[in-house]
């Protein structure tokens, strides 16, 4: 026979209607019955749930990366092109770590 103990908790009537709520909700006859589940099984998080997330977040990224190497590529183009039409235009000389300067 296995020997049980009762366990008094103080709550106001507000929280005592959510427990008994929370029971139903879950499937419990008994707010006893739910508190037991509760304390020997804690919440696991959804597991499907996070992978999806995760899943969708790596996509996000594997996108973004592209997107951002596909502009760098770009920029580095318009980078090369507008030095070398200042160039032939004399205007300034080859060394691009001082731009502006005249020849």
């Amino acid at each position: 026979m296995n020997a049980t103990a009762r366990v008094t908790i103080l709550m106001t009537p507000r929280e005592k209607k959510e427990l008994f709520t929370q029971a139903r909700r879950a499937g419990f006859d008994s707010v006893g019955a739910y508190l037991r589940r509760k304390a020997s099984a804690p919440d696991t998080p959804d597991v499907a749930g996070l992978d999806a997330l995760l899943a969708a977040v790596r996509e996000s990224t594997a996108r973004t990366n592209s997107s951002l190497d596909q502009a760098l590529a770009e920029f580095a183009q318009y980078k090369a092109w507008k030095q070398a039409q200042q160039f032939q235009a004399g205007g300034m000389d080859d060394n691009p770590g001082r731009p502006g300067r005249r020849k």
